[in-house]
């Protein structure tokens, strides 16, 4: 598998930095767009990459949040099925204690493009997409107060319930693709585990929101899912710049931690 890194909160020379995330992703079998970011620069990237998204067999949305789902508002002649959580579309905030104020997070489906929203794909529990690729879904985790979901005229904490991962079989190895990881790594693996309990874990690609954490605590979150039998982690967007630096003192070399026009094989 090679994965290309259209969008994310670095980039390298030549190409657009925005905090979002967006990647390519070429399996044995076939091509997905994992996340759009949050406008067009996962498009312009791509074509400064040479990479064509009309070949695309199918395109993943991790969770209703505009940094990850806003893309889809500049996505004309899109003709691939898009598979998300029907609750990301549910009015999405977080909340700003400096302003004392809830703060729109989400993107309403009325902005996507037609074509985008022709080929949503909405589901509400775990699904195979193609042979060997999995959408994997859990009941959720509040983990930070600071995100809201509307319900009514209420504001209630957000268990993201509807962050959806994607899990991908290469040669008798499991791939995990993460948007935020709002629900915490832990959940994510042992949902793995659950469903594939014999299944080798060989790496983990994506945001795992943990600009927050402490060193001290990412560095044992690591090491557990070191332990656990993980090879390495790539940790993206909203991971922050230390993750990436730790992931190197734990899991070695293997593990980098990318930025927009990078490709690497996870």
């Amino acid at each position: 598998m090679n994965i290309h890194v259209l969008c994310d909160d670095r980039a390298r020379q030549g190409y657009t930095a925005e905090h979002g995330l967006s990647l390519f992703l070429e399996l044995n079998k076939a091509s997905l767009l994992f996340d759009v970011g949050q406008s067009d620069v996962f498009i312009n990237n791509a074509k400064k990459m040479d990479l064509p998204l009309k070949t695309i067999d199918a395109a993943i949305i991790s969770h209703g949040h505009y940094d990850h789902m806003g893309g889809g508002r500049y996505a004309d002649s899109f003709d691939r099925d898009i598979y998300m959580h029907a609750d990301a579309l549910k009015e999405k905030y977080s909340y700003d204690a400096s302003l004392d104020r809830y703060l729109f997070r989400g993107v309403l489906r009325s902005s996507l493009t037609e074509s985008f929203n022709n080929h949503l794909i909405l589901i509400e529990g775990d699904k195979e997409i193609l042979e060997d690729v999995w959408l994997l879904t859990t009941e959720g985790v509040i983990h930070n107060s600071r995100f809201y979901v509307k319900k009514g005229n209420a504001m209630v904490l957000d268990d993201f319930h509807d962050e959806v991962f994607l899990v991908v079989r290469e040669q008798q190895k499991l791939h995990v693709v993460l948007g935020c990881c709002h629900i915490g790594l832990k959940t994510v693996i042992n949902k793995i585990n659950t469903v594939f309990p014999d299944g080798d874990i060989a790496s983990v690609t994506g945001g795992l929101h943990l600009g927050n954490e402490s060193d001290s605590s990412i560095r044992s979150l690591f090491e557990q899912m070191k332990g656990h039998g993980i090879d390495r982690i790539h940790p993206l967007h909203c991971s922050g710049e230390r993750a990436g630096h730790i992931a190197g003192d734990v899991f070695g070399p293997k593990s980098e931690s990318p930025q927009a026009g990078d490709c690497f094989i996870p």
